[in-house]
Parts: structure tokens; C-alpha cells; sequence
């Protein structure tokens, strides 16, 4: 499992050289110049190297849903979360919703999220893979106790669709105001393959994506406060929403969570470059492990600060990443002696 943080921690049963990286040179920020964004930080993990289950509990990064949510209604059921229905299966995080083999009635579902709880506005992307299993809901979202941003998808529906939401909504006519919720209907299986859903959160508004296509944005309600990062996958019997019971145990798998972005402690100190790296070179560099980093125009640099300790905790001023190949160090020594910085 690897996690970066420009900021980033990355816990590893396999050998790992780690690396500070954060304000020594990607320190001017995170820059998606279509958009005209500036993010200050960047929070990456991954699922590369199989992990034992036990060991993604113990991460100090993340936060494992083991509660109950009492019905909303009626004819629905409790949503039973479980820690142990999040699982590390085939380089992917897993979640699911299963039944009890002895008692079909009993369903337990599966969430959970980022430990860090200062998120404020930033381009928040994932790849996932949805379940095929009719009759559960999974979801992505920025959660804080006065409002949230949204991206649900509900299996029971054919076409699938995306519904994207903020909260506190507005309904119209007993019908939830486009405003506040809005839908794209997949033009694939989401279920067949990974695909990166994603918002981009900033004062006053939200622009959600799929596959890096704008599907939908709102300006109402948007969330000012800040917040933490959640995944969820669950159900509850509501025949106007999740619909089910499921006849079957349904799994998502989340391959990768990028969250380029402010927080109440993030400030851009300039000191190693004069503008901030672009974002779809980080995205490059994350997806090719670090191999390909002369391949991008801007500098995800890697510095001389160098240790072969697995950290257990993180610091909000440091970035980590962990490299699974130690014959990558000397190509990284060369890289970082012969890169000229603008």
C-alpha cells in the first residue's frame, strides 16, 4: 500500500526506501492550468503491494465505519457497518456488503475514511470499480457535521447512473431541487472496469467528473467548513433509494485515492520552485510508480532526505513516498543531481 502526502505515509510489509519530498520541492502548490486552480497539498494512496488486512486497520491515515445507522424509515433496515468488510483484496481496497450466510435478514455493510479532517476545497479524484449486484449504495464524499458534497451510485438502477448531491438540499415540489442533487447516466459498465469519479470543491462551487469529462456543477449550499474524505458501500431496504435486500454479497474496489488540495494548516512557501507543479505530471509520475518522473514538463522532485524506516505517523510539512524497488534509488540520485528547476 502506498500513501503520499505532500504530505504522505505509506505503511509496507515489503522492503521500501521512503522519501521526504513535500516542501523541498513541490512546494509552490499543485496547478491544474485548464481550470486556473492552485491546490497546496497532495494526499495519495494506493494499493500496489497486497497488504494484510490487519495492517490497513492499524494505519493511522484512515478510520474504519464499525456503527449503526438507525433506519430512516419505515420499511427500511439499520445500516450495519463493519471494519471487517473493508479488506485489502487484489491490489485494490475492497468494500463490501455481505449477507449472514444463517440469517439472510442480517446484512453488513462497509466505510470508511481519511483521519484527517482539515480538507478545505480541492480536486478530490478515485478509481473504482462498482459492484454488479442490484440493491447497494456506494459512495463518495466530504462529510463535516454541517453539510456534504456527494457522489452516490445506486446499482439497482438500469441505465447505471451517478447521482451527484450537496447538502443541506433543497426539494421542490417534494422533489429534490437540481440545485442541490443533479445525475449522469454511465455510458459504460461501471462494473467492468476502473474508472476515476471526482469533484472539485471550491468556494461557492462544485464540479463533478467522470473519467475527467464534467458531468455536473452547483453553486448552492456548497460546503465551507472542513471536512474529511469517506467511501462507503451499504444498504438499507429503501424502495425509493438503495433499494434491495441484496441476494447476494456485493464488492466495490477503490485501485487509488488522489486528493490534491487546502486545509486550516496548509500555507505555499515557494522556497524551491517559482510556480507549483501540474497536476496531470504528478498524476503521470503516481501511475508509472515514480519510474517516468523526466517525462513530466513540471518537477515532482525527490530529495536527498532519504530513510529505510516505514513511518507510522505523518506531519502536514513533509511529503513520503515509498518506492518498492530499491534499484530505483540510484536512478533517482541521478535524476535529482541532473534536473534543473525552474
Amino acid at each position: 500500500m502506498n500513501l503520499l502526502h505532500l504530505f504522505i505515509l505509506i505503511p509496507s510489509l515489503t522492503y521500501a526506501i521512503v522519501y521526504d519530498t513535500s516542501v523541498t520541492r513541490c512546494d509552490c502548490g499543485f496547478s491544474d492550468p485548464m481550470k486556473d486552480s492552485v491546490w497546496q497539498d497532495l494526499w495519495y494512496m494506493d494499493f500496489q503491494d497486497e497488504q494484510h488486512s490487519q495492517q490497513l486497520y492499524t494505519t493511522q491515515d484512515l478510520f474504519f465505519a464499525n456503527y449503526i445507522i438507525p433506519p430512516k424509515y419505515n420499511d427500511s433496515y439499520p445500516r450495519v457497518f463493519h471494519k471487517e468488510n473493508v479488506e485489502v483484496v487484489n491490489n485494490a481496497i475492497q468494500i463490501a456488503v455481505t449477507i449472514n450466510k444463517t440469517n439472510s435478514s442480517d446484512i453488513s455493510c462497509g466505510g470508511f475514511g481519511t483521519d484527517k479532517h482539515d480538507f478545505l476545497y480541492g480536486s478530490f479524484r478515485s478509481m473504482m470499480k462498482l459492484t454488479h449486484v442490484k440493491g447497494t449504495v456506494t459512495g463518495m464524499f466530504v462529510y463535516h457535521p454541517q453539510g456534504e458534497i456527494d457522489i452516490e451510485m445506486v446499482s439497482a438502477l438500469q441505465p447505471p447512473e451517478a447521482y451527484f448531491a450537496v447538502h443541506p438540499g433543497i426539494a421542490t415540489d417534494g422533489r429534490a431541487s437540481p440545485l442541490t442533487h443533479g445525475e449522469w447516466v454511465f455510458n459504460f459498465n461501471p462494473s467492468a472496469n476502473y474508472h476515476e469519479y471526482r469533484f472539485d470543491w471550491y468556494p461557492n462551487l462544485v464540479v463533478f467528473y467522470i473519467d475527467g469529462a464534467e458531468r455536473y456543477r452547483m453553486t448552492t449550499n456548497i460546503l465551507s467548513q472542513p471536512g474529511r474524505i469517506m467511501f462507503n458501500h451499504w444498504t438499507d431496504g429503501n424502495a425509493n433509494f438503495s433499494q434491495g435486500p441484496i441476494k447476494e454479497d456485493a464488492y466495490i474496489s477503490i485501485k487509488n485515492m488522489t486528493f490534491f488540495f487546502n486545509s486550516t494548516e496548509s500555507s505555499l512557501h515557494c522556497n524551491n520552485t517559482q510556480r507549483a507543479c501540474e497536476i496531470k505530471d504528478v498524476i503521470y509520475s503516481l501511475k508509472n510508480n515514480q519510474t517516468s518522473l523526466e517525462s513530466a514538463t513540471s518537477s515532482v522532485a525527490i530529495t536527498t532526505a532519504v530513510t529505510t524506516t516505514i513511518p507510522t505517523t505523518m506531519t502536514s510539512d513533509s511529503s513520503r513516498v515509498t518506492v518498492r524497488y530499491p534499484w530505483l534509488f540510484l536512478f533517482l540520485l541521478y535524476y535529482m543531481f541532473n534536473i534543473t528547476y525552474t
